[in-house]
């Protein structure tokens, strides 16, 4: 979950791609988790096929009212 005090710039934003390149995200892994079930090809894939739509799926909603 992202958080105000690690997000402040983009607190509220909806619009994910106004600061972050999406062919540059999702490189490096830092869920914590072994590679093998981060599996950062298909977070990449995801992203690519659905947008900002799939960000909060994993980052939840960034301070954004529905």
């Amino acid at each position: 979950m992202i958080v105000e005090s690690e997000h402040p710039t983009g607190w509220t934003r909806p619009d994910c791609f106004a600061c972050h390149n999406v062919n540059n995200i999702h490189q490096v892994n830092r869920t914590g988790l072994p590679a093998s079930q981060a599996n950062l090809a298909n977070v990449r894939a995801i992203v690519q096929n659905q947008g900002e739509a799939s960000c909060s799926m994993c980052h939840g909603d960034n301070g954004v009212e529905q």
